[in-house]
């Protein structure tokens, strides 16, 4: 029996990644920095596993020698900030011989960046007007609305809409926030599996239909060949290997052009689980080094909504 270990246990990715193995065989192993994470819960407290946050000095320190202790197989990083890290660590997971399905460290840099992305990909896929808002920003040479954004970040989290020239002069200017053009579309996510070898095994788009705290609450899948296609170019692009979310929405002509891009298991995954493409299964398979097969994914919808478990109070402290 392979023991797994899921890190952001908070988080709607590392939930996800659990409730897809669960019932599988295998013995799972939740953690999180902060001791009233909700996944933490949801496996018996031997099963739990404190960390430091992911910018401390003994964060990798700790996550490899938490590996070692337990023994586990295989890692499933869900958290953008420990990303980095543990690919520059690589060698000391796989020494232990702890399968990370994740990313090199340079295709987990194009990603994390999101004005390195957009160079990245600038040549390959359809974009948006984007320039880092620094300085030499000239905001009249710009249509307006506009999104500024952290370069680096997930979720919603620091997003503006800007509607005018003058509200974009009243902002700091700042060289770690991008802008972007506003695209008035469709937002599409499409969840991605590339394995080793570079071969996209799945692909599957997901309509954003109404999303809350940059989570999408309401979601449908769908086969649309363009979106596939497009998504494959950006992962092809950017040397992504295992799971990404790569989001994209259509500007006013209806053309699709690239957001950013998720280096890792995305909140909505149990609907792409759902469709027929079992991510989480496929990086346990490849640790393995089972051949995977291609994926051809069901058009399905989801409405999502919170979900309760009951604990002593004794337990909970």
């Amino acid at each position: 029996m392979k023991k797994i270990l899921i890190t952001g246990a908070g988080g709607a990715a590392a939930i996800s990644v659990y409730k897809s193995l669960r019932h599988s065989n295998v013995e799972i192993y939740m953690a999180d920095m902060c001791d009233k994470a909700p996944g933490l819960y949801l496996v018996d407290q031997e099963y739990r596993v404190l960390l430091p946050r992911a910018d401390k000095e003994n964060f990798v320190e700790r996550l490899v020698s938490a590996c070692k202790t337990l023994c586990i197989d295989v890692l499933y990083p869900t958290v953008d900030d420990e990303l980095l890290p543990i690919a520059k660590n690589i060698e000391a997971f796989e020494n232990d011989g702890v399968y990370v399905g994740i990313s090199s460290q340079s295709s987990l840099e194009a990603c994390l960046d999101k004005y390195v992305l957009m160079q990245t990909c600038q040549d390959h896929i359809p974009l948006g007007d984007f320039a880092v808002f620094d300085v030499n920003f000239d905001s009249s040479m710009w249509n307006y609305p506009l999104i500024v954004k952290p370069r680096s970040g997930a979720g919603s989290r620091g997003i503006v809409l800007v509607k005018d020239k003058v509200e974009m002069d009243n902002l700091p200017r700042d060289a770690k926030m991008l802008v972007q053009e506003y695209l008035p579309g469709t937002e599409f996510s499409v969840d991605v599996f590339i394995n080793q070898n570079g071969h996209c095994v799945s692909a599957v788009p997901r309509e954003r239909i109404k999303v809350d705290s940059g989570v999408a609450i309401v979601s449908k899948t769908s086969r649309d060949l363009d979106l596939i296609n497009l998504a494959k170019q950006a992962a092809l692009a950017t040397g992504l290997t295992g799971v990404a979310n790569i989001q994209f929405r259509k500007d006013g002509n209806g053309v699709a052009k690239l957001l950013e891009i998720n280096p890792r298991f995305s909140g909505t995954m149990p609907l792409t689980i759902a469709a027929g493409a079992d991510m989480p299964k496929m990086v346990l398979k490849e640790a393995g080094q089972e051949e995977l097969e291609d994926i051809q994914h069901t058009e399905l919808a989801v409405v999502r909504y919170l979900e309760e478990k009951f604990i002593s109070v004794d337990e909970f402290r």
